[in-house]
């Protein structure tokens, strides 16, 4: 009988103490290590897939003649990007979207962009059936752009991690006018026919951005 009593008390401690709540503060209590009294408090972190991180940049290079073009995508390497240039919120501008496809099954087909803000209080389409013609000749030079030049006449280390690692030219390309309304990070979901191949996320700066730069250049 008095077993039973100890076990009974046991189970009823037990039950007391699993039913005690945490505290409801956002911050995370840290216990010190044995022979500390101090308690460390830290705030918690926002994990990584909760933020839009812009698409990176990528090289490509074309031969002419004796000389290696390079160019600045940015985009998803081997799929879709476009020729690397400052977004500017509120001012349209020609972008070159291109696309990788080993079977140029998107030549011909039309090409659809949407933009959503992070904050998600704007969405709009950027882009609407506009045509995905072949990628023939020389890479679209815009008249203020400064491509790379690389002698192929160098023979050092490189330029021969260049050409291992070109993802080579695209197959495709499609000219667009675009004009995003808001700084900020936008993410930019690319269709071919209404279906979607791909996400850009890339960041849009404030007109008065733009004109310091202009500024400090002069």
């Amino acid at each position: 009988m008095r077993k039973a009593v100890i076990i009974s008390l046991f189970i009823t401690l037990s039950a007391g103490c699993s039913t005690v709540q945490q505290p409801s503060s956002s911050l995370i209590s840290v216990q010190a290590p044995l022979g500390k009294t101090e308690v460390e408090t830290i705030e918690p972190v926002t994990p990584v897939s909760d933020k839009w991180q812009v698409s990176p940049t990528f090289d490509i290079y074309e031969k002419r003649k004796d000389t290696l073009i390079g160019y600045t995508m940015r985009g998803i390497k081997e799929k879709v990007a476009y020729k690397e240039a400052p977004i500017i919120a509120e001012k349209s501008d020609v972008y070159t979207w291109y696309f990788w496809n080993s079977e140029n099954e998107w030549i011909g087909k039309e090409l659809k962009i949407t933009a959503t803000n992070v904050e998600k209080t704007h969405s709009l389409t950027l882009v609407d059936k506009n045509k995905i013609e072949k990628q023939t000749g020389p890479l679209y030079l815009q008249e203020d752009e400064k491509p790379k030049i690389l002698p192929l006449t160098n023979r050092d280390s490189s330029t021969k991690n260049i050409f291992m690692n070109n993802p080579g030219l695209p197959s495709a390309r499609s000219l667009t006018n675009m004009n995003i309304p808001k700084a900020g990070i936008w993410k930019l979901d690319i269709y071919v026919n209404n279906k979607k191949i791909e996400s850009v996320v890339v960041s849009v700066k404030k007109k008065e951005e733009k004109v310091q730069q202009l500024g400090a250049k002069e």
